[in-house]
């Protein structure tokens, strides 16, 4: 069970209130920089992305959840945090190295999950019109 929330879009509303989670690493950007570069690729989605691929290796829900009186994940908080601004202090050459094939295997698993998500729906598809042509077949053979 989550203790806090985190979502595709960064907003949640609770009580009629809509309320940020949007996260960031680089408190002057909420893409990331490298060297005096902006990319397009939001901090948002590389931590939700890491958050999917955690949820898909059944990481994340097999432990409980820890968290410090900030509200930070432990594990974000002890692990990722300290590794991201390390790299972040390191040179433009280090951080392209580091975040380049995070980032590809990111957009790699994100397309992955949307294209199973377009074979899960096109395969349901295709087995309701099977069964409705099988009902149709048998009424029209009576």
């Amino acid at each position: 069970r989550r203790l806090r929330p985190f979502t595709r879009s960064g907003t949640i509303v609770v009580n009629d209130v809509v309320c940020s989670t949007y996260i960031t690493m680089q408190p002057d950007s909420a893409y990331m920089k490298v060297g005096i570069f902006v990319t397009p690729i939001s901090w948002h989605w590389m931590d939700w992305m890491g958050e999917q691929l955690l949820l898909q290796l059944n990481l994340v829900n097999n432990h409980p959840q820890q968290y410090t009186v900030e509200g930070i994940s432990v594990v974000r908080g002890a692990v990722v945090l300290p590794m991201v601004k390390w790299i972040l202090s390191q040179h433009v050459v280090i951080q392209v190295m580091v975040f380049l094939p995070v980032v590809l295997l990111f957009l790699v698993l994100s397309h992955v999950q949307l294209s199973l998500l377009l074979l899960c729906c096109a395969y349901m598809v295709r087995i309701w019109l099977r069964r409705r042509r099988r009902a149709l077949c048998k009424e029209l053979s009576k």
